[in-house]
């Protein structure tokens, strides 16, 4: 039988170091990766509860654990400066494409608002 206890452990320290490279790229301003990064951060989560499902229908709460919920306590801080880091990305990302937006309109005043024909529409 598999180690169920020893694959939750693993799965909820993946979750915490992709929580925290995840922190990292985003101050880095890396965020190419991100969408990559929160499907892995999410896979390592899905793997710790199923594994946790398993070991509490055979009687043991590892909720309860001092290592567990020590690991509990450093993702949730962790979770939460990615919150405001995410929060921060998405503001920036925002005001960025508002100066799109304006740049595309200041282009537009610029043109003739005459269609250019193909020449095989002239001929016909």
């Amino acid at each position: 039988m598999r180690d169920y206890y020893e694959q939750a452990r693993v799965s909820l320290r993946m979750y915490l170091e992709r929580s925290i490279r995840l922190l990292a790229d985003l101050e880095n301003g890396r965020v190419t990766s991100l969408d990559k990064l929160l499907q892995l951060k999410s896979a390592a989560f899905h793997n710790f509860r199923a594994a946790e499902t398993i070991l509490q229908s055979s009687g043991r709460d590892i909720t309860k654990e001092a290592e567990f919920l020590d690991l509990w306590k450093e993702i949730v801080r962790v979770d939460q400066d990615l919150e405001v880091a995410l929060h921060m990305v998405r503001e920036e990302l925002q005001d960025e494409m508002v100066k799109s937006q304006r740049v595309r309109l200041n282009i537009g005043k610029y043109r003739s608002g005459l269609q250019v024909r193909s020449a095989f529409e002239k001929e016909i």
